[in-house]
């Protein structure tokens, strides 16, 4: 699995047009699942007191789901 991450948080951004691109042109060019991870959707409940003792939830999910099964990342910033 090869994940694109568009590395910004803010709404309507350039960053996450690109990696768009590049994530549909990879989807056109691959049979490798790709998977596109916009830093501006993701939840906000992961900074908190016990962040460090106690993850997150939703953190949990996104690992699971873009990062641990990944080979490969394409990092646009």
């Amino acid at each position: 699995m090869i994940t694109v991450i568009s590395g910004t948080n803010r709404k309507n951004s350039e960053c996450l047009k690109f990696a768009t691109l590049y994530f549909e042109m990879l989807q056109e060019s691959t049979e490798e699942e790709i998977k596109l991870l916009a830093l501006e959707h993701i939840p906000h409940d992961w900074f908190h007191p016990d962040m460090y003792t106690r993850q997150s939830e939703s953190l949990a999910r996104l690992q699971d789901e873009y990062i641990l099964q990944a080979t490969k990342f394409v990092f646009f910033i």
